[in-house]
């Protein structure tokens, strides 16, 4: 799944050359706010600069956090079907990841099924011991 940074990578900048926000990273910003309930470009810009050092983990402000202005030149510059093509493909992305992770669980589920069909059966099991070492051992048996 590609990541949502390089996502937003893809849409075209409308701004001039000494535009101090990267855009991709005021695109994942408005995002992310917007995910958390920000409705306006103010209240993405109070959640930006109220989780300042968790979005720093994540990207760079290398300008500090961008104000409700920034955000709001940038939405007026973007091109819509260009953005909606960004989204579509964040949204698809997402899709794709949980779909595996569905898969993933449903296989660690019908796994746990058959060792625990496995275990009221006393059959020998697998384990795995604190050195990482695979043992095989039996399985309890179930208490009657």
């Amino acid at each position: 799944m590609p990541s949502v940074l390089s996502i937003f990578r893809e849409v075209r900048d409308p701004r001039d050359l000494n535009a101090r926000h990267d855009l991709a990273e005021l695109l994942f910003l408005a995002l992310a706010a917007t995910l958390c309930g920000a409705k306006t470009c103010v209240e993405i810009a109070e959640f930006v600069e109220g989780r300042q050092e968790e979005m720093k983990e994540i990207v760079t402000l290398r300008h500090g956090c961008p104000s409700h202005d920034t955000f709001s030149r940038i939405f007026r510059l973007l091109d819509p079907d260009e953005l909606a093509r960004a989204l579509s493909a964040f949204v698809a992305g997402c899709a794709t990841g949980w779909a595996s992770v569905l898969a993933r669980a449903a296989s660690w589920r019908s796994t746990a099924r058959r060792c625990d069909a496995a275990m009221r059966r006393g059959a020998p099991s697998v384990a795995l011991e604190p050195r990482r070492r695979l043992s095989r051992r039996r399985c309890p048996q179930p208490q009657r």
